[in-house]
């Protein structure tokens, strides 16, 4: 009856709730807002690594359920059509890389990247910036 619609309505907001918030932390991250380095990058792939938050990567693909696999979101970045139960060991390999090209690849805790989000909401300046530089202002 109408407590089990109101429980499925209940469950369904709260999921939609924690994928949208997880969401949001992959392109909310303090670093992910700096236009200026993303714009220094010498090719897409070094982008990919501005824009987007990666947390706890080390742990096993069965974990990743607890983040809904949106911890690995650098590798989907660059390997959208790669299935996801691969995104651990391509982030492994993408450590490596990056190391040896000396591009750096942050990996944040996912309450450090929770707080830069929610702080990022307070101060819009990097959306402003955005606007600036494809303005040609900037």
């Amino acid at each position: 009856g109408w407590y089990g619609l109101a429980l499925y309505f209940g469950m369904n907001s709260i999921t939609a709730n924690y994928y949208f918030t997880m969401a949001l932390m992959n392109h909310n991250a303090e670093f992910t807002h700096n236009v200026k380095q993303r714009n220094k990058s010498r090719d897409w792939g070094e982008a990919q690594l501005h824009v987007s938050a990666d947390w706890c990567v080390d742990i096993p693909f069965w974990q990743g359920v607890v983040f809904l696999w949106l911890n690995f979101h650098t590798v989907h970045h660059l390997f959208p059509k790669v299935d996801f139960s691969h995104h651990p060991e391509i982030t492994r390999i993408l450590r490596k890389t990056c190391k040896e090209f000396n591009i750096p690849y942050a990996v944040g805790s996912p309450f450090q990247i929770y707080k830069e989000m929610i702080n990022s909401f307070s101060k819009p300046h990097s959306l402003m910036q955005e606007i600036m530089v494809y303005a040609g202002a900037i």
